[in-house]
């Protein structure tokens, strides 16, 4: 049925109230406020469907990254850990363990250690000190410093000491340390039971013995300057030294009949050099990878190079025994010479009292 009611009305101005007559607002702005709610529940739908799968992936992520961590085992180490404080030691493509100092010297983290090959320079700065155990000489421990001074050994507050009795050498011969500095003397085994005697030097009989100490006690002692110190300090400024000189003592053993190579006084050794050959590859942090080896030095002619080198302490005693020797030599025939004059003293008395 129909009304005839009218359509088409404006009635956006007309009021109403939903709370009972406490407030009256237009149809109008009741529409708009609808339509803003109608927008924001749309928006927090939306919102809440992104959230969920938001959700959802982080849950799978979680899930796979604990997956992972679980299937490493003990085997996960931070990045951030390699050579820090507390933290691990990292290694290079090549097999070299870097033990990388956190004081390093004048400030710098520029000072470590590298165990089985010499260890490539950082990016950020020069080495200062490498220590190298095993590669081609396992029973060697190299040292080398460039232009910043250090402390060898500085922490220790007991002993550096091998394994075996024996077991090491310090340096070698051609690549030898400058100097020594110890507060006593130097202890040398010395104990009768690490020994096989061979003979006495005061034993006459021992005719090696005679030779020897014929041989040493015809040594000259000489003065003279080393060619690295007046090639550092110049002609003027590099100091004196005495001593023997290896080839005279070399000379006066073969002069003797002694072969100087059975005698420990004397040494003539190989002199070796390292050889580092890049071989074009790159370690984990971008550093070249070189192959390092310890060959025999040679000379412009091709023969291999050699350095002779002394004992001084067992010179010393071998002049000891020799000097010892002559002295009681001398002292017999000072005792037979004085016996002497006393008698030609008596019978000159007895003749002068007959005449």
């Amino acid at each position: 049925m129909a009304y005839g009611a009218p359509t088409n009305l404006d009635l956006s101005a007309c009021t109403l109230s939903t709370d009972g007559g406490k407030t009256n607002q237009t149809l109008a702005t009741l529409g708009t406020a609808v339509a803003s709610n109608a927008t924001n529940v749309a928006i927090a739908q939306e919102d809440a469907t992104a959230a969920k799968t938001e959700a959802s992936q982080a849950s799978s992520d979680a899930k796979d990254a604990k997956t992972a961590v679980s299937n490493l085992g003990t085997t996960y180490i931070p990045q951030a850990e390699k050579d820090a404080a507390g933290g691990v030691v990292s290694y290079t493509s090549d097999g070299s363990a870097i033990i990388q100092s956190l004081r390093g010297n004048n400030g710098n983290s520029d000072t470590y250690f590298a165990l089985g090959t010499w260890a490539q320079s950082p990016a950020s700065g020069t080495v200062t000190v490498a220590y190298r155990f095993g590669g081609v000489s396992p029973n060697k421990l190299y040292i080398r410093q460039n232009d910043i001074s250090y402390e060898m050994f500085s922490g220790f507050n007991t002993v550096a000491t091998p394994d075996v009795d024996g077991g090491i050498s310090i340096a070698e011969a051609g690549r030898a340390v400058s100097g020594i500095f110890s507060q006593t003397a130097v202890t040398v085994t010395s104990d009768a039971t690490h020994k096989t005697l061979v003979g006495d030097l005061s034993d006459a009989s021992y005719a090696d013995g005679a030779k020897l100490l014929a041989a040493i006690y015809s040594l000259d002692s000489e003065t003279f300057k080393l060619n690295s110190s007046v090639a550092a300090k110049g002609e003027d400024d590099a100091r004196i030294h005495a001593g023997f000189i290896a080839q005279k003592v070399q000379a006066a053993l073969i002069a003797a009949g002694l072969n100087p190579s059975d005698y420990a006084l004397w040494t003539n050794s190989p002199v070796y050099e390292t050889v580092k050959t890049d071989t074009g590859e790159k370690d984990d942090n971008g550093q070249p990878v070189y192959n390092v080896s310890s060959v025999q030095k040679m000379d412009s002619s091709g023969q291999p190079v050699t350095i002779q080198m002394l004992r001084y302490e067992q010179i010393l005693c071998v002049l000891f025994e020799a000097t010892k020797q002559k002295i009681a030599s001398q002292e017999m025939a000072l005792t037979a010479l004085t016996a002497r004059v006393a008698s030609l003293e008596a019978k000159a008395a007895t003749t002068g009292s007959s005449s």
